[in-house]
């Protein structure tokens, strides 16, 4: 069990399946241990579908999505952590080619390859990684957080769903995991423990852009768009360039009635993304709602 005077960077924000930001942080057990993120892998992030007419759209140039309600895209969450990189040797003679790996080292190359293989595509490789660096650090919430998000990617819920609650176990101020759980627990229906988890995840790291937006579309979801609008809005603000967030935030602008400031979020979203066929379809949609009179305003 980590120390309760144990603490994590918070997230980088992201948009995008960018590579995240690096960040590190000690541990209560060795105060040289250290912790990188890296980036480069999608783990689902919920995004509400535009209110565009009984049609729902994917975000993302594959096209429209089958008709229905609460239509989803993904898009990246936190990225999986690698197990800390060993300490520095101190000044001496190099060691022997030949000579054994410690358990450190041991764990550092089997969680690094399993990263390597998630960014590559690989989940089912990856995990199997994940569960032998387990074996070497059973207590590590790293690794299980890892093994979570190669599950979820497999489509294996529930057993994702175990180690992320595994990773909170064993260290509850998780601001990653509880974001990633929170999304996993959207793609099971669970929305009041989604919602749960990514309050949790705010309280922890405020300024992370993505936990906003997730928390804005599981409240969405639940037909609480008015709650969730604030949401959305604080990932704009936190993140200009999250054109996801923006366009939720239209969406959402168009569910409670509002369709100029919908229409002002789509074009705005169009200025910088002409390709975007979502934001096109909503504010299409926006303009023919304000020309038939309705609306209200306000923010």
């Amino acid at each position: 069990m980590k120390s309760a005077k144990r603490h994590r960077a918070a997230p980088g924000t992201q948009s995008g399946p960018a590579a995240g930001k690096s960040s590190t942080t000690s541990s209560a057990r060795n105060p040289r241990r250290s912790r990188v993120v890296v980036g480069g892998v999608v783990v689902a992030v919920v995004l509400i579908a535009g209110w565009v007419g009984a049609q729902r759209w994917k975000a993302g140039p594959s096209g429209p999505a089958s008709s229905g309600t609460n239509a989803i895209v993904a898009a990246p969450a936190a990225p999986p952590a690698t197990t800390p990189t060993p300490p520095a040797r101190p000044p001496g003679p190099p060691p022997a080619t030949n000579a054994p790996l410690s358990d450190a080292d041991k764990l550092a190359l089997v969680v690094n390859e399993g990263g390597r293989l998630l960014a590559q595509g690989q989940p089912a490789e990856a995990a199997q990684r994940f569960r032998e660096a387990l074996k070497l650090a059973p207590d590590d919430e790293d690794v299980h957080f890892n093994l979570g998000i190669a599950l979820a990617r497999l489509g294996q819920l529930s057993e994702a769903k175990q180690e992320y609650l595994e990773s909170l176990r064993l260290f509850p101020e998780y601001a990653e995991a509880h974001n990633n759980l929170g999304n996993l627990l959207m793609r099971m229906g669970s929305f009041p423990e989604a919602i749960e988890h990514l309050n949790t995840a705010i309280k922890l790291a405020p300024e992370n852009a993505s936990t906003h937006n997730n928390l804005g579309s599981a409240l969405a979801r639940q037909g609480n768009s008015r709650e969730a609008i604030p949401h959305f809005l604080e990932a704009t603000k936190l993140q200009t360039n999250y054109w996801e967030a923006h366009f939720n935030l239209g969406s959402a602008y168009l569910e409670q009635d509002k369709p100029d400031l919908a229409i002002g979020r789509f074009e705005e979203i169009l200025r910088q993304e002409p390709g975007f066929r979502p934001a096109r379809a909503g504010l299409e949609h926006a303009l023919k709602k304000k020309a038939a009179g309705g609306g209200k305003q306000g923010k």
